[in-house]
């Protein structure tokens, strides 16, 4: 099984089923693989698009970036999904890298265009979705002749174990790097994902989170699309109005999210007389980490199931969320998905005993198969089929999963070790703050030390004194933040992640 031949399977074995409704537009299953067929046509005959090829796509949400996915994976090439809120430096740095043949682009990206042609060696063609006129000779538009083209599969022969994706890691420590995700890797975390939350054809999904994340990629889009399901799309999650319109009107059933929108949610109540109206039976949080407030608060206000899961890009990303049905316990991002092995190891990658901290190592079908041209980078995080995540964790007597910190976050103040997440759910605990992040400073005496920034809540009035006393009782005193910086708002990337590099910029 690959991911081209999921699709085509499922247009033949319910045509008419809805997979995609995206604003005004409504896609069978027949519809939107017809249409990635016609891609994939064009792509070979236009383009001479084959396996040898690596296809960027730069846009926002829309279904043309489906028709895109389907239609260069149905050719044999590979996929490079890039992150709509980046530089052009920083895009010219990912076609560079991993050299990128076509780019499947819009016109809301047109100020890049000229730029990327002319740094970016390995760009042959910029291909926009919309009905724009370019003079450039290097810039074609799909959609004034893509329905000139055969609607019937490729029909090529794709091993599962080619690389399908590359997704490009965030790049917090350096510059970012593309885990490659095989068909196999994609396909397998799919079908976990299906097992863990008991998708059924039935099922409506909402998609409003940026389709270039590995997150919305696998769970959004191939775990729906895998079951059978019906995705419905929206641009963005903002204004959240529309989402609460398409919640309603399209009978959603499963609502994606990023703490961000649930630590919203979980501030307000559902009036009474729409609570009839909502049909959805779980949430799933990812991307970042679910404060242990917000979904205490979203439990008692919103009272549909919060599933906090974990995982990254070089998992597929899937690693562990905790269970539908079944115990789920609070601080915990859940037990492994089926068919994923997840232990924790001491520096020397033994194993150690249950309860205690160390290095979470994750294996199974859906670990990646490697970092894109970089070697050595690759055989530091794989060993012998686990994946070495660079997270901090524990595992407890029943094997729920507990994140501690990212290791490269780990302050070592003397010898002890901190975790910066400990401090900042007891930070959050207290009622006047709306967000915190500690990262780890330099500090000659003490080698390191905690430093907190909050965000107070609005009208709240906040000084340094008020939260040491909070946390006294709370954490040990030596894990207390040795300076607190009060700002507006924390920096944060396209899909809620605390970049705590900008936060040691602000106090450098």
């Amino acid at each position: 099984m690959n991911i081209a031949n999921m699709l085509e399977d499922n247009a033949r074995s319910f045509p008419k089923r809805k997979a995609l409704i995206f604003l005004d537009k409504t896609y069978s299953y027949e519809k939107l693989n017809s249409k990635a067929n016609q891609y994939a046509n064009l792509f070979r005959e236009i383009y001479q698009i084959d396996s040898g090829n690596k296809i960027g796509i730069l846009l926002n949400n829309c279904p043309e970036y489906i028709f895109s996915i389907f239609g260069a994976l149905k050719t044999g090439a590979t996929i490079v999904p890039i992150n709509r809120f980046l530089t052009a430096t920083e895009i010219e740095y990912i076609i560079n890298d991993c050299g990128i043949s076509h780019l499947i682009s819009a016109d809301d990206f047109t100020d890049y265009f000229m730029h990327l042609l002319d740094k970016c060696k390995s760009l042959k063609k910029i291909v926009v979705v919309e009905h724009e006129n370019h003079k450039h000779n290097k810039i074609d538009t799909i959609e004034k002749f893509v329905s000139g083209f055969s609607s019937e599969n490729p029909g090529l022969c794709i091993d599962s174990g080619s690389t399908a994706v590359i997704i490009y890691t965030s790049g917090t420590t350096g510059f970012p790097k593309g885990a490659m995700l095989s068909h196999k890797n994609i396909l397998s975390n799919a079908q976990s994902c299906t097992q863990v939350i008991n998708v059924t054809k039935r099922d409506r999904l909402l998609l409003a989170l940026p389709m270039f994340h590995s997150f919305t990629f696998t769970v959004c889009i191939m775990m729906t699309l895998y079951k059978g399901a019906t995705i419905v799309g929206l641009p963005s999650i903002k204004p959240f109005s529309t989402v609460l319109k398409a919640i309603i009107l399209h009978r959603i059933t499963l609502f994606i999210g990023i703490p961000k929108i649930y630590e919203i949610l979980s501030e307000r109540t559902i009036p009474f007389f729409i609570r009839p109206f909502i049909r959805i039976r779980a949430c799933i949080s990812g991307s970042a980490p679910l404060s242990l407030t917000t979904l205490k608060n979203f439990n008692k206000n919103i009272r549909i199931p919060l599933l906090e899961g974990y995982g990254l890009s070089e998992s597929s990303p899937v690693v562990s969320v905790n269970p539908l049905y079944g115990e789920r316990k609070a601080g915990s991002v859940g037990l492994p998905v089926p068919g994923v092995e997840v232990r924790i190891v001491d520096d020397n990658l033994q194993p150690v005993p249950i309860g205690e901290s160390g290095e979470i190592c994750v294996k199974g079908d859906n670990v990646m198969t490697g970092y894109y041209n970089h070697k050595e980078q690759t055989d530091e995080v794989l060993n012998d089929g686990w994946l070495r995540t660079g997270d901090i964790g524990k595992i407890d007597e029943d094997g729920y999963v507990y994140i501690l910190d990212r290791k490269k976050d780990m302050i070592l103040m003397q010898g002890m070790n901190i975790y910066p997440r400990e401090i900042e759910e007891a930070i959050l605990a207290h009622p006047a703050v709306e967000e915190a992040a500690v990262i780890g400073v330099h500090d000659n005496k003490h080698g390191e030390v905690p430093v907190a920034f909050i965000v107070k809540k609005e009208t709240a009035e906040l000084e340094r004194k008020h939260i040491l006393h909070f946390l006294r009782n709370r954490i040990a005193a030596y894990k207390c933040p040795r300076k607190i910086v009060f700002i507006d708002k924390l920096p944060r990337s396209g899909l809620g992640k605390i970049l705590k590099k900008e936060l040691l910029d602000i106090i450098k």
